[in-house]
């Protein structure tokens, strides 16, 4: 119920992948082609979230995996904006030397 308007917005940001590659916009391309790569790790982070609130914090199993659902996509989310603001101040700075 909750997950259904993630997966919507995860679906919209593949189809907008698609649409700045075929207009041309290739870096707008790539920050969202970015935040798929992370994203998809998302399953895997739950596990490793609930392995961690649930052993060593002493949380319910039920309570663990609530908190890893919603953390799993926040911090993917987060790693992949930050690769892709210093990739593209990388860019920037590169620009400035030549």
């Amino acid at each position: 119920m909750f997950i259904h308007p993630i997966l919507q917005s995860y679906g919209e940001g593949l189809q907008s992948c698609y649409w700045y590659i075929k207009r041309q916009k290739v870096i707008l391309h790539s920050q969202w082609i970015m935040r798929s790569f992370f994203l998809s790790f998302a399953n895997m982070t739950i596990y490793i979230i609930v392995a961690i609130v649930h052993n060593a914090m002493n949380f319910s199993y039920g309570n663990a995996y609530t908190i890893a659902v919603w953390l799993c996509w926040i911090l993917n989310l987060f790693i992949a904006e930050i690769t892709i603001r210093k990739k593209h101040s990388y860019k920037k700075v590169m620009i400035v030397k030549n």
